[in-house]
């Protein structure tokens, strides 16, 4: 371990020692990762950004507009 992460680890001990993790958002809740294994590697993070920033790539969009002109016809 280089010395900065020794660094890191000991601020972050005495962080923790202080409590100051204590009262966090999602404190003892798990947080499940999201699955991108269906995406291809080199489009993964496109999609996670699109994502965050709540954009339906152009066929998930073609899709949810079939689904709901679908829902009306029905």
């Amino acid at each position: 371990m280089d010395i900065l992460a020794k660094i890191a680890e000991q601020k972050i001990r005495e962080a923790m020692e202080r409590g100051e993790f204590d009262n966090l958002p999602f404190h003892g809740v798990r947080i499940v990762p999201e699955d991108l294994s269906g995406v291809p590697e080199e489009l993964r993070m496109g999609y996670k950004v699109m994502k965050n920033a709540g954009i339906l790539p152009q066929e998930m969009q073609l899709k949810k507009e079939m689904v709901s002109l679908q829902q009306l016809l029905a």
